[in-house]
């Protein structure tokens, strides 16, 4: 069978079923988990862009079934967002 044929018969099957190529689990943690430690897979990133200004992003990740793995994640991106509108426009 040629690859084409084989890829043409299997696309339906694998689109029908998401955790059949991305598996549903948490990649994301807490700055106190070794996850975030050791692999650098942390909930939360701070950065500077190339002027200098610095800036964060929160990961909040939802499974499948569309509960949330952590919610803490949820919880930090909140007072991320809190912390940015009370000190104006710039975020530290």
């Amino acid at each position: 069978m040629k690859p084409l044929v084989a890829l043409l018969l299997v696309a339906p099957f694998a689109a029908a079923f998401p955790s059949f190529y991305v598996h549903d689990q948490q990649y994301r943690y807490g700055p106190k988990d070794d996850h975030c430690k050791q692999k650098q897979m942390c909930s939360s990133e701070k950065h500077l862009d190339a002027t200098g200004h610095s800036y964060s992003l929160n990961f909040i990740e939802v499974g499948d079934d569309g509960k949330l793995f952590d919610t803490t994640q949820l919880d930090a991106a909140r007072a991320q967002l809190r912390a940015a509108r009370a000190s104006g426009p710039t975020i530290s």
